[in-house]
């Protein structure tokens, strides 16, 4: 019988499933960055909401990685904690 971790790595050999799965994982890892950073900044998910002018429910969707979401957001969010977004290609 094959574990996870085997038939994970198997199916990470098609370059689909690979893209798709990068794709994920950059968007959970900025979740947890902007949660984070409004975390250590002691802020709640309704403070910051309404400092970027949407609802608290969006916010802890995107948070709980329920919601990719779009750039426009990324930034209003990042601007409502006082950071800026930087993108980059490595």
């Amino acid at each position: 019988m094959m574990t996870f971790q085997e038939w994970k790595k198997e199916q990470l050999k098609d370059p689909i499933v690979r893209l798709e799965y990068e794709k994920i994982q950059l968007e959970k890892m900025l979740a947890k960055k902007l949660a984070e950073t409004r975390i250590q900044q002691n802020i709640t998910q309704q403070e910051l909401a309404d400092k970027v002018g949407v609802k608290q429910s969006h916010l802890s969707r995107f948070e709980n990685g329920k919601h990719a979401p779009s750039l426009e957001f990324i930034q209003r969010v990042a601007s409502g904690l006082g950071k800026q977004l930087h993108i980059e290609f490595r």
